[in-house]
């Protein structure tokens, strides 16, 4: 039974870093759509669609290790 309990704690953490690179790709992306459109003056379609998927992503990934901190993920 301790297997077990180790190996749900290692994935749950897994997914949490997960959901955190995630967010940290997302960050990224706003970034790169913000200079993309003062600076060089270039509308893209993709950026706004990969934000959300991330976001949206990230949320649902990192639930097991959020249930495991006994966190909980307000909207």
């Amino acid at each position: 039974m301790d297997g077990f309990i180790r190996a749900v704690t290692f994935l749950s953490r897994l997914a949490g870093v997960a959901g955190a690179l995630m967010i940290g790709a997302a960050v990224l992306v706003i970034c790169d759509m913000v200079i993309e459109r003062y600076v060089f003056n270039l509308t893209t379609i993709w950026q706004i669609d990969v934000v959300t998927y991330c976001i949206v992503a990230a949320t649902f990934i990192s639930s097991p290790y959020v249930l495991m901190t006994r966190g909980h993920v307000n909207v």
